[in-house]
Parts: structure tokens; C-alpha cells; sequence
């Protein structure tokens, strides 16, 4: 089953991997991609608009949408339209339904062997849910890979065209697989694996994130009037959102990571100890199997006292007695994730959108969100919102 889905860690792939990648991230393809943030979150506050005057709704359907359709046309070079009018995506409840088989799977010993696993009734389903999305990206691999022949094909005739223009032509991730693809460095299976991997990491945690924010924003009307006047602010002296301006949003960067503290996308992370050491009085042995508890180093009242409150200020300054590794939403050090600077764009143009335009309300108690720990972190009873116009 962890084979299907592409749940791999072995050193030797992933440093192939990430060395592969980080090109992919670089900060004028980041910034070139801020244009497309724009125009899915201006889809995203339209069909927001129509939801005034309806009372509270859960809002993860319409985030889900538009995280999306960012992650396809900026990744993949080619918008799936999931924000369109029928507002539904097989895929997205594809993704969904693996995510809840995993999770139980990964509760449930006895069906870990696959043999066992494929006759049961959650393995046929997830084996239908593969289908859907392993037939999504390779589409998506297809349409792309025609045009990039073609530009390939264009550029070989044009030698005079400089680099930097090409570089404005080159999408990021996928072309960047698809270079190694055509240079020999990885097959069409490991091309589709790493897309099925980027496009869930790409979407579906970025989703977590701005869905848990837009509770808290809503459930502390203190905090969203100080987020209204630094938006308003920021939209008065700046048109467009670019890499450098978006820093001026200070209070909103605090509102995030105060609910990345709290309710972080990934909760858990494993890792396989390289070397002995010790983790106070105890020996963790070379080859262990290590779980780490973001959610719980998150709430260590060390580092953060009073860890249950919400309170995005203690973000404002640094306190430099605070270890390096206390707050660790993105994982860290060389191991940490890739995307975490485009997931921190994406969520600060996509609220700022919302909160330039909405008020946002709330009666859903902080105890009924019920997280659930699943593969990313999920509110089990949805986040439900009330939008009326500012």
C-alpha cells in the first residue's frame, strides 16, 4: 500500500530528489507565481460573495478549491478550474478519502500486509482512488510534456535568446522534472511519483493552513480589526502583492504562525535516527524509527507559556531564549520542507484577499473543531464561517 502512494524516505532518493527540486523554488519563479495567487484568490472572494447572507457555511470546500487550481496552474502550468461553477473536484475528494484509508490503515496493524489490505473493502476503494489521481497527474503530465517539446523545439532554433528569457518561459516544478526526464536522470514512474507527492503537499496542507487561520480570525474579532487595518494599510500603498512588500504584512505572518503553533498542518513527522545519541537520560539507538510530535513541542510551556492561548503577539518579537527547533510548522534543518516559503505566500495573499473584503464570524466553540490527526491535520466537524461584506 505506502509503496503505491509514493510514502518514501530512503537518503540516497530523497537527496537526489531535493537537489533535483530546489531550483524549482527559486525567488523570481516565486515571485512570477504570485500573479496566479492573485487571480485564484479574486475567484476564490467571488464565490465568497455568493455565500453573504447565508449564514454560517463550512468554508474547506471553497479553500480547497482554490488551493488547487493554484498548486495546478502554478506547478503543473495548467489550471484545472475546481473553483469553476460546479465547484466539485473527483480529485480533491480523492485526495480526501486516501488520506482517511492511510490513516486508519496506519491504525490498524492487521491490514498493513497488502495481500490482506486488497481484499478488503477500504483497499478497493483506495486502489478506485488511485486510479483518479494517478490518471489526474498523468494527464496533466501529457498536456505539459507536448508543449514543453515544443518550446524545447522552438529555443534549439532560436540560439540567440538569452537566459534570462528562458528562465521567464521555464515552469518551475514540472518542466524541471521533465528536463531530468529527457536528460535520463529519472524514468516516467519516478516523474509521476514525485508530482502525485508535490501536488498533495502542495494542496491539501496549504488548505489545512489557511482554513484553521480563518477560524481564529473569525473567533477573535480583536485580532481580525488589527489584520483589517494592516491590510487596509498595506492594499492602500501597494496595488499588486510582489516577494518584498508581502514582508510589510508583519501581524498577519504572526496570525499564521501562532496557528501553525497551535494547529499545525502536519502534526507528525517520522525520521530514522543516522547515528546514536541521546534525548536526555535515554539512548535512541542507529536505525530507530522516530515519531515527532509538532503538535505537542509546539505547546511546551518552556518555550511557550500559557501554550493553550491563542495569541499571535508572542510572535512579534524574537526571543532568543527560545531553541531554534521549538517551533519547526515546516520541519527542519536539511531535511525540512521545500515548499514552506510558497506555502507562506500563497496563505498571505490568499487571507489578505479574504480579509480585505469580509468580516468573518463565527458561533463554532474552539472545542468542536475536534482536530483530528489524520495525514494532515483535520478539523473533524469542518471549519463553519459567517462572511458579510466590509
Amino acid at each position: 500500500m505506502f509503496s503505491k502512494i509514493n510514502i518514501y524516505n530512503t537518503g540516497s532518493r530523497w537527496f537526489k530528489s531535493r537537489k533535483m527540486l530546489t531550483p524549482s523554488f527559486h525567488y523570481n519563479i516565486l515571485n512570477n507565481f504570485l500573479i496566479v495567487m492573485q487571480n485564484q484568490s479574486n475567484i476564490l472572494c467571488n464565490n465568497l460573495d455568493k455565500m453573504v447572507g447565508k449564514g454560517e457555511f463550512d468554508v474547506r470546500s471553497h479553500i480547497a478549491n482554490c488551493t488547487l487550481d493554484i498548486i495546478t496552474e502554478t506547478a503543473m502550468g495548467q489550471c484545472v478550474n475546481a473553483q469553476g461553477d460546479d465547484g466539485n473536484s473527483e480529485y480533491i475528494y480523492s485526495v480526501k478519502r486516501m488520506t482517511d484509508i492511510i490513516s486508519y490503515q496506519l491504525q490498524s496493524p492487521w491490514l498493513w500486509p497488502d495481500l490482506i489490505f486488497n481484499l478488503h473493502p477500504l483497499g478497493k476503494e483506495a486502489t478506485k482512488c488511485l486510479k483518479v489521481l494517478h490518471g489526474f497527474t498523468n494527464k496533466m503530465i501529457k498536456d505539459r510534456s507536448e508543449l514543453y517539446l515544443e518550446n524545447r523545439k522552438k529555443s534549439s532554433n532560436n540560439k540567440d535568446e538569452d537566459e534570462e528569457s528562458r528562465g521567464k518561459k521555464k515552469l518551475a516544478f514540472l518542466d524541471t522534472l521533465l528536463d531530468k526526464l529527457h536528460e535520463g536522470e529519472i524514468d516516467q514512474t519516478m516523474l509521476r511519483e514525485e508530482v502525485d507527492t508535490f501536488m498533495f503537499e502542495g494542496h491539501d496542507t496549504t488548505l489545512a493552513g489557511i482554513s484553521w487561520t480563518l477560524y481564529f480570525i473569525a473567533a477573535y474579532p480583536d485580532v481580525q480589526k488589527k489584520l483589517q487595518k494592516e491590510i487596509d494599510n498595506f492594499y492602500g500603498e501597494n496595488e499588486e502583492p510582489t516577494l518584498t512588500n508581502l514582508k510589510k504584512l508583519i501581524y498577519l505572518e504572526c496570525v499564521i504562525k501562532e496557528v501553525q503553533r497551535l494547529y499545525p498542518s502536519v502534526a507528525v513527522m517520522g525520521r530514522l535516527a543516522a547515528e546514536n545519541f541521546k534525548v536526555g537520560p535515554y539512548e535512541v539507538k542507529k536505525g530507530t524509527s522516530i515519531s515527532i510530535m509538532i503538535s505537542a513541542l509546539h505547546r511546551d510551556p518552556k518555550n511557550f507559556p500559557d501554550p493553550d492561548r491563542f495569541d499571535p503577539d508572542r510572535f512579534l518579537t524574537e526571543d532568543r531564549n527560545i531553541h531554534p527547533y521549538a517551533f519547526i510548522p515546516f520541519s527542519a534543518g536539511p531535511r525540512n520542507c521545500i515548499g514552506q516559503r510558497f506555502a507562506m505566500i500563497e496563505e498571505k495573499v490568499v487571507l489578505s484577499r479574504i480579509i480585505q473584503r469580509f468580516n468573518l464570524e463565527t458561533t463554532q466553540k474552539r472545542e468542536e473543531l475536534e482536530p483530528s490527526l489524520e495525514l494532515v491535520l483535520r478539523p473533524l466537524n469542518g471549519i463553519r464561517l459567517k462572511f458579510t461584506h466590509r
